[in-house]
């Protein structure tokens, strides 16, 4: 390949580099804030996390400033190491690095905040599946699996987000393979 096929192939992906670039000090960044990050810092996962637990389960919870939130009968503790920051990363990381290269133009950068925005509403969602699963499993392992509680805890916290991980990661594939096919074909676009 000569100099010039180099240069403009360079070019072409340059902005894709740089995006990719903004996504990973983004992931950083959100990292970084959830090392430093008390329960009243991360209320804006916990809360809706919280309300929805509270939907599924029927327990009210209250908040404590020093640990989170409190079932109302003190058995249940949603706190900063249950806000999904991880997951979230994880997320945003597997669908900001897999898509972004499928995208032209300004919409690459539109990606990368759908990407941000998504992986956001879908963390509040499967933390509070996993949350939700944690509490009704439990009984069920003390009366017959035995596992340590917090080894329990872990367990099935991997298994749910390994799973919702792979499932919205299938997803968001096909979504965008189907696009990437409709645009492809030059298929009308439909109105609502």
């Amino acid at each position: 390949m000569s100099f010039l096929g180099l240069y403009e192939k360079y070019k072409k992906l340059c902005p894709t580099y740089i995006l990719y670039l903004g996504c990973l000090v983004t992931a950083f960044a959100i990292k970084l804030f959830y090392t430093n990050a008390d329960s009243f810092s991360l209320q804006f996962i916990l809360a809706p996390v919280t309300r929805l637990v509270e939907v599924f389960t029927g327990t009210l919870y209250h908040f404590v400033q020093e640990r989170g939130y409190m079932s109302s009968d003190v058995t249940v503790e949603i706190g900063p190491s249950c806000a999904g920051i991880n997951f979230l990363v994880i997320l945003f990381c597997a669908f900001s690095f897999s898509f972004i290269k499928e995208f032209n133009g300004i919409i690459k950068v539109l990606a990368a905040v759908l990407f941000l925005i998504l992986s956001y509403i879908i963390t509040i969602i499967v933390n509070t599946f996993r949350i939700v699963a944690a509490i009704n499993f439990t009984v069920y392992n003390d009366a017959y699996l035995k596992i340590d509680k917090e080894d329990f805890h872990k367990i099935l916290g991997t298994l749910v987000y390994f799973f919702f991980l792979v499932l919205f990661y299938m997803a968001i594939s096909r979504l965008v393979i189907f696009l990437k096919t409709r645009k492809s074909r030059g298929m009308p676009k439909t109105t609502l």
